[in-house]
């Protein structure tokens, strides 16, 4: 009898975790494993980043098509969408430092969850069956009727501009690792079997610095292009430089580093 895996798989290395897609559509039972472990892994303490991978040859694919046929009415179309939103939200402004390793097929939706990390690490390449390199990132929905509705709209021109952004969305091409990191859309190539080895790097290169620190400027980056002025994001800078002021961490960082310069001065010769 075939054994049924559960939708994803959480794996910790240290104070990271490595969330694996085990399905490779965003049908319902995914998604609602997705949006529970993000919750669950956005309220522990002791975990500071997020990766999210999925196996083989696939990241995560856009719509389960069954499930995206029933959406044949704006009511159930809307229904379908409901459940997402709040989690693109979560997704986004969780303090946990999010990283996409993205291993393979990464389209539609699967895309705009990517578009939503911190970070996007990708394959360099993907091969067909017959070993040839096909193209393997794309938003793909205006051939079907419809358009990306989890914010590949809003973040696609922020990360890549507003003419790559159009000319992406639509044709809905697909384009190759190459040229996504060309374009900006990924933050770094690695080969297949190094992917997830490349975002673990950076994961604990940006988790080695202070938790609340982390987060604070996380925040303040993903509200930068929406403030009104200077004066705005100023002030919010200041509100968060006091709030990590006033933390633990922030105390034990700069004991530690008073620590390291006096070690690091010569000590003074006697006077003779």
């Amino acid at each position: 009898m075939p054994i049924d895996l559960p939708a994803l798989d959480v794996g910790y290395h240290g104070p990271i975790a490595i969330v694996t897609f085990n399905l490779q559509d965003m049908r319902s039972a995914l998604m609602r494993a997705l949006q529970a472990t993000v919750d669950r892994l956005t309220n522990d303490d002791q975990v500071r980043a997020i990766i999210f991978t999925g196996r083989r040859n696939m990241f995560l694919s856009g719509a389960h098509l069954p499930e995206f046929q029933r959406m044949d009415t704006p009511q159930a179309a809307a229904a379908g969408l409901r459940p997402l939103r709040p989690f693109v939200r979560r997704l986004t402004q969780t303090p946990k430092v999010t990283i996409a390793a993205i291993n393979g097929f990464c389209i539609g939706g699967g895309l705009e969850l990517a578009l939503a990390c911190d970070r996007r690490i990708c394959v360099d390449t993907v091969e067909n069956a017959g070993g040839e390199a096909v193209a393997f990132l794309g938003f793909p929905e205006v051939a079907l009727g419809v358009i990306p509705p989890l914010g590949g709209t809003y973040q696609l021109p922020r990360i890549v501009g507003l003419a790559r952004a159009k000319h992406m969305m639509l044709t809905g091409d697909l384009i190759g690792g190459v040229e996504a990191h060309q374009i900006g859309l990924v933050d770094e190539l690695a080969a297949a079997d190094q992917v997830l080895d490349s975002a673990l790097a950076w994961a604990e290169r940006v988790t080695a610095n202070a938790g609340p620190a982390l987060a604070a400027v996380k925040d303040l980056l993903n509200r930068s292009l929406d403030f009104d002025n200077l004066t705005n994001a100023l002030d919010a800078a200041g509100q968060a430089f006091a709030a990590c002021s006033a933390t633990p961490e922030k105390q034990s960082r700069l004991d530690a580093a008073r620590g390291r310069r006096r070690k690091r001065q010569p000590t003074p010769s006697a006077h003779r």
